[in-house]
């Protein structure tokens, strides 16, 4: 490993033998090393690999690591270490020094009494309850590593992290996803007078196909559905014969979505959306109400 550039006594950003940057700390590890020279791979005690974007790249390395401990690689390193052995989806390796910076600044904030106010821990808790729960946990972590109790509300967006770094998905388009979900609940619950249980599995499941409805919106993607036929008029047919009340809410659900976010829904995703909403008001009036 070769020095690119010493952080501190403590850590050096290097390149390894197949060229790529990463950070290596240890004591005393940086101590004299100059660019191009060898690195003592005695004094190495922890080696971060730093794979990731463009906006990843050497001058961002060298800005964030001459200000942030190399304490807070470590947290993150293991805060990802955990929610990699608990999520079953393959975490990003690019995300150590995004998470490790957030981290930094929110610790940084708290003690300056500037924290920032808990916007939407409540979505991801109930859209996202796994990874919530993994940003819970990671502030028990953030806490006995530094002496500081972050407010809850951060593990909403320590989530969000964890949410970005299964891939596929950046935070603007998490927000977004997360916005249109809570204007179609509330929309739904007010329209249909529903008394929901947000914890119940049949409640946690129409969460999880307004995700999925939410996401092929603003993702323009298409629905791998057709009602250009006998089959699907019938199912409409079915629905609106059973539940006019869910066909009226869908037809209001997309006057609203056109008109608050721009986005408009055809035949093969008001069958989706029916179908779902549907099932959900069967399983309530089945229940009596408890689900």
């Amino acid at each position: 490993m070769k020095t690119i550039k010493k952080l501190n006594n403590n850590a050096v950003l290097v390149e390894d033998g197949q060229g790529k940057e990463c950070i290596v700390t240890g004591r005393g590890v940086g101590f004299g090393s100059v660019r191009g020279q060898e690195i003592d791979q005695e004094k190495v005690e922890k080696v971060f690999s730093l794979v990731g974007s463009p906006e990843h790249g050497s001058d961002y390395l060298q800005d964030l690591l001459t200000t942030m401990p190399v304490d807070y690689l470590r947290i993150a390193q293991r805060i990802l270490e955990i929610a990699a052995s608990k999520i079953p989806a393959p975490l990003e390796r690019n995300m150590l020094l995004p998470l490790a910076d957030h981290i930094f600044g929110a610790v940084q904030r708290t003690e300056q009494g500037a924290a920032i106010a808990d916007l939407f821990a409540s979505e991801m808790q109930r859209f996202y309850p796994e990874e919530f729960a993994l940003g819970k946990e990671a502030l028990g972590i953030i806490a006995e590593a530094t002496g500081v109790e972050l407010p809850q509300g951060e593990a909403g967006f320590i989530a969000l992290h964890l949410i970005t770094a299964q891939g596929g998905q950046d935070a603007s388009e998490l927000m977004r996803i997360s916005k249109v979900v809570h204007a179609i609940e509330q929309r739904v619950i007010e329209l249909l007078r529903l008394e929901v249980d947000a914890q119940s599995l049949t409640y946690q499941r129409f969460i999880t196909h307004l995700r999925f409805f939410a996401q092929r919106l603003i993702t323009d993607e298409a629905l791998a559905l057709t009602i250009e036929n006998e089959h699907g008029s019938e199912m409409l047919d079915t629905i609106a014969l059973r539940h006019p009340e869910v066909v009226s809410c869908v037809h209001s659900v997309s006057i609203q979505l056109m008109a608050e976010f721009g986005y408009t829904i055809d035949d093969a995703e008001m069958l989706y959306l029916s179908l779902h909403l549907a099932r959900l008001v069967s399983t309530q009036q089945r229940d009596g109400g408890e689900q």
